[in-house]
């Protein structure tokens, strides 16, 4: 018995000093920023991509089966470069068979020529009667109007010839989609590539119904690309959808002022309209800083105990306008405040936290 006393109040005892170092575990690290006043302007956002203000669809003019198309997706093109060529053989034969007739068509207008002027002369010397002379003119204009025939057939047979072969025809051209493959049978018009031009880009965004009515045509936005940080483009509003393109979402398209050789089609985007500014200071904080719940929006405030400890406690609050810098904060909290903003995954009501750094 005396052993299992001693041996109960050891593991009372380690339990203790497990408790203890668990009790200094929750002391949790955070970053802890003061409340204050702001005058930013509420602002709207709207999600959407980049696109090259010229996207061309790259098709052949007539029917075959493709030879050459030595491009990828992401090359840069260069204008007069020929991307795309068709089997050309059965045009080639086309060309010489129209060829062939525009000969045929020569010599019958120089054997027509020939023989006009031959009863022309005989019914002058009353040789050769007057319907004679009459049909020898007739089959010598016929002959001219073959030979005409026959040149426009040749110059057809070459035009289609020559659109066998894809040639670029501008300047600052990138392959942005290849649709097609060698030995591939196409048809006209089929498309087989699309190319984006020219270095200037735009950038569409879909505006829900009860924003639509606040974007105009020649209004100004500031354009982010997730792919590119710490950098705002400006742009101007140039279309703005009357239709619907889904759902309750309208088309809006967005060109940017200035031209950017980094920037690419399809890149992510997010449009910024920024609204009237208000008149009295609003208290803002960062959206990483507000947490919900079943019972709404909080934060937690830093209830200092020392210079660097305190503790977290939950404070309910309602939210307002999103701004670029966080949730404008309509009830709950007052200026001077401090509330954690990093570190809020493991906090709950009371917990002891450190404040590790602070931003103001």
């Amino acid at each position: 018995m005396k052993s299992r006393a001693i041996f109960l109040v050891f593991l009372l005892f380690i339990s203790c000093g497990k408790k203890d170092i668990e009790e200094e575990e929750v002391v949790r690290n955070v970053v802890v920023e003061e409340v204050t006043h702001t005058t930013e302007v509420p602002s709207m956002y709207f999600s959407g991509f980049s696109k090259s203000q010229k996207m061309i669809d790259v098709s052949f003019r007539v029917s075959g089966q493709i030879e050459m198309l030595p491009i990828r997706v992401g090359d840069k093109v260069k204008k007069g470069q020929v991307i795309a060529t068709l089997d050309d053989q059965d045009y080639r034969l086309e060309l010489q068979e129209a060829d062939s007739k525009l000969q045929e068509a020569l010599a019958e207008k120089r054997r027509a020529s020939s023989h006009y002027r031959r009863i022309k002369v005989l019914y002058e010397s009353d040789s050769a009667s007057r319907n004679e002379l009459d049909s020898s003119r007739a089959d010598y204009e016929s002959s001219f109007a073959n030979v005409e025939k026959a040149k426009a057939s040749v110059d057809l047979a070459k035009k289609r010839l020559s659109y066998t072969r894809v040639y670029v025809d501008r300047e600052h051209c990138e392959v942005s989609s290849k649709d097609a493959e060698i030995f591939e049978n196409v048809v006209a018009g089929q498309k087989i590539a699309e190319l984006s031009c020219g270095n200037r880009f735009e950038v569409e965004i879909a505006v829900p119904e009860t924003s639509i009515a606040d974007i105009k045509i020649g209004q100004k936005m500031d354009i982010v690309f997730y792919a590119i940080k710490d950098k705002v483009f400006s742009g101007t509003v140039t279309e703005v959808g009357v239709t619907s393109s889904g759902g309750t979402a309208y088309p809006v398209t967005i060109s940017l002022d200035t031209t950017y050789d980094f920037l690419r089609s399809g890149m992510a985007a997010k449009a910024i309209i920024y609204g009237k500014e208000e008149e009295i200071p609003s208290l803002v904080v960062p959206i990483e800083a507000v947490g919900e719940d079943e019972n709404g929006r909080y934060v937690y405030l830093f209830v200092s105990e020392s210079r660097s400890k305190g503790i977290a406690k939950k404070q309910r609050v309602e939210v307002g306008d999103t701004l670029p810098s966080g949730f404008v904060i309509t009830k709950g909290l007052k200026e001077g405040d401090l509330i954690i903003i990093k570190g809020l995954r493991f906090l709950r009501e009371n917990r002891p936290v450190q404040k590790i750094e602070s931003r103001k």
